[in-house]
């Protein structure tokens, strides 16, 4: 192996490159006699990495962001999905698909008419995490919730509703977090009634004793609905 091979294969290995991919750069630059950019390299590994995943070049973000959560072992999510072959779907990491009807006021082909899918791909409606230790928290503290809207927090202007408690030291802490598409009220229904219930559990739930908001009357209201039949306040 010549001396530009080696350091061909030294900067692969210095971004994670497989031996595969190493040796196959490696032939092609004997080959044509070209030299890789350090820019170039990168932008390699970068998709080499994509592919492992499973996530080809055209992958949406929402497909991303739940391949990037499925790589992390600390944290559990609940996710609201629809296609119009199959309706609305709730699933939970490393769980089966449940199926969910919609509320009267809202209507998910419309919305995915308006965001233009074809080809039978899946629409992202709510992603809601948190990582063990935030679940860990809720279990220990779950009497107080706290609940906020925060506008605009990604690169599609999407909204992130946030649950935050106290602890025993009155520390605050995250019980869970959800990207969403609006702050309409179905969407805080959903949350309150499928995926919070389904991320937390119900004994969690059913400890909550005070819910508190900015007196957004889409979250009071969707509060209040999903309390006649989620598990939340069901002892109060």
């Amino acid at each position: 192996m010549s001396d530009e091979e080696k350091k061909l294969a030294k900067d692969c290995a210095q971004l994670h490159f497989s031996s595969t991919s190493a040796a196959a750069l490696a032939s092609l630059r004997q080959k044509t006699g070209l030299n890789w950019k350090a820019n170039q390299l990168f932008y390699l590994n970068k998709k080499e990495k994509a592919a492992c995943k499973g996530l080809s070049k055209d992958a949406s973000s929402a497909d991303r962001l739940v391949k990037s959560f499925d790589s992390r072992k600390d944290v559990s999510y609940v996710m609201i999905t629809y296609r119009p072959d199959e309706g609305l779907m709730s699933k939970r990491r490393a769980g089966r698909p449940t199926k969910i009807p919609p509320p009267p006021e809202f209507d998910p082909a419309k919305l995915y008419e308006e965001n233009k899918l074809k080809g039978g791909k899946r629409m992202l409606l709510i992603f809601c995490f948190a990582s063990d230790e935030e679940l860990r928290s809720m279990m220990m503290h779950p009497e107080f919730i706290s609940c906020d809207t925060t506008f605009g927090t990604t690169k599609k202007k999407q909204e992130l509703f946030t649950i935050a408690s106290l602890d025993g030291n009155n520390k605050g802490f995250n019980g869970a977090r959800a990207f969403i598409p609006s702050a309409c009220q179905w969407v805080f229904y959903y949350c309150f009634r499928v995926v919070v219930p389904v991320l937390w559990g119900p004994v969690i739930c059913r400890r909550v004793r005070l819910c508190l908001t900015d007196g957004a009357t889409q979250e009071i209201i969707a509060f209040l609905t999903a309390m006649v039949s989620s598990p939340f306040l069901s002892n109060g």
